[in-house]
């Protein structure tokens, strides 16, 4: 699978501090660990919008977010450091 190195990615727009860990059908949200690799789904603590997982590699995370949020276009991912939920930038599909 490709998987864009971080020094591809690009400034995201808008986006918290970081990302907390959501559970799939609620609304309990923890913070990320650095032991726990990249979880699904990721909750912006700001408003509740969850970003699903779509790839991963090591400690990075690549998750797919709600039209037109964080400046990321249709062929365009949100990368986040799984460990802090921290966002990288947005990289391609």
């Amino acid at each position: 699978m490709n998987f864009p190195s971080d020094d591809k990615a690009r400034e995201a727009n808008n986006v918290p501090g970081h990302f907390l860990v959501g559970t799939p059908n609620g609304t309990t949200t923890l913070e990320p660990n650095p032991d726990e690799g990249c979880r699904n789904p990721m909750v912006d603590p700001r408003d509740g919008t969850k970003i699903q997982l779509i790839r991963s590699s090591k400690d990075r995370g690549d998750y797919k977010v709600p039209t037109n949020r964080y400046g990321v276009g249709g062929k365009e991912l949100l990368r986040l450091d799984c460990g802090t939920g921290r966002v990288v930038g947005i990289v391609r599909k």
